[in-house]
This record gives structure tokens, sequence and C-alpha cells, in this order.
């Protein structure tokens, strides 16, 4: 019960947020708290991950590809296996 109430609290932690790049970040953010890494997976298609994010999926594809041009803050990598399958290798500094 304590890790589906902590879940929710995420989830919720994550939709407050007002921007797209914010709700992926704090996204981010909470996977590499999870993980206890700078470095993460996220097998989600671009689907799955924007329906999760509340957010338009060529929005959320526009701002991982700024992300990842803004590499003095953060360096994201991100790795398509298939035609769905979206792989993000995040670093956090």
């Amino acid at each position: 019960m304590a890790t589906q109430l902590n879940t929710k609290n995420e989830r919720i932690e994550i939709l407050t947020k007002r921007t797209t790049r914010d709700k992926l970040l704090e996204y981010f953010r909470i996977l590499s708290q999870k993980k206890s890494s700078k470095t993460f997976t996220i097998p989600f298609t671009f689907i799955e991950l924007a329906n999760y994010l509340s957010v338009d999926r060529s929005a959320m594809t526009r701002e991982i590809k700024y992300l990842k041009i803004l590499s003095a803050c953060l360096a994201v990598l991100i790795v398509v296996k298939s035609a769905s399958i979206l792989s993000i290798i995040v670093l956090v500094r």
C-alpha cells in the first residue's frame, strides 16, 4: 500500500508541473532518485511516455530533442530500439 501511495504521489508531482519540459525533468529526477543513479533507462514508446506525462507526443519529442541540445545542464542520450520503443538514458549532472 505504501508503494502504491508513493507512486501516486510521484505522478501528482509530475502532473502539477506546467510545461512539458518541467514534467519530463521531474520524471527524470524521480527515476534518478529511485535508481540511486544518474543513469537510467526508460523503456516506453513515445506514446506511452506522453500519455503518462499527460502531454502531446509531438511537443514531448520536441522537448526531448531540445534537452539533448542543452548538454550544459543535462545530457540526454536517446536510443530508439525499434520504431515504437523509446529508451532514454539520462545523465543528470
